[in-house]
């Protein structure tokens, strides 16, 4: 797999928390913060090991596929909506009738980890739940997914497309 966009909103989550130790330990109020340059190569390598390693042993890998794209995240995206159908009905309702499509709102939610909806500081507390459901990681994206729906619930209009694709796409 070569890189692919969003790469970097996994990537940096891992950095920050890594890096840590090291500043915190360096003492120094300077530039680069007292951290040399061996120490950087460290977190380098470390955060690469754990990108890496979600990409291959998880399914997150499924929704940056460049092969037979469509039928892999649509697969993918089949479940979530399967889960919201039993979890959300009225959600799932609502949406199937305004023929919103998952690619519109959640497929950003699910290939960056919700990167792009939380702040540093609650991402990582996210991140914290999903790496401790390493082994069923997609699984638990989903269940995350599902609470994102159940906040905007209240947003979400039948026979408002526009309020409810605006309150899908903006969490928070």
């Amino acid at each position: 797999m070569g890189y692919m966009q969003g790469f970097n909103e996994i990537a940096i989550p891992f950095y920050y928390v890594i890096l840590r130790p090291f500043r915190n330990r360096s003492g120094h109020n300077d530039d680069n913060d007292g951290i040399s340059s061996d120490m950087l190569d460290t977190v380098e390598v470390l955060t690469f090991h754990c990108f890496q390693k979600i990409m291959t042993d998880t399914t997150l890998s499924e929704f940056y596929t460049t092969q037979d794209h469509s039928s892999i995240i649509k697969h993918q995206l089949n479940t979530f909506e399967n889960l919201m159908k039993k979890h959300l009905p009225n959600c799932y309702e609502t949406i199937h009738h305004l023929n919103i499509h998952p690619v519109f709102y959640c497929l950003r939610w699910f290939s960056l980890c919700f990167a792009q909806e939380h702040e540093l500081p609650s991402l990582l507390a996210v991140w914290d739940a999903l790496i401790a459901h390493f082994q069923t990681f997609v699984e638990y994206l989903f269940y995350v997914g599902l609470g994102h729906l159940k906040i905007v619930e209240p947003k979400i209009n039948k026979e408002n497309y526009s309020k409810t694709i605006e309150a899908l796409q903006h969490i928070g």
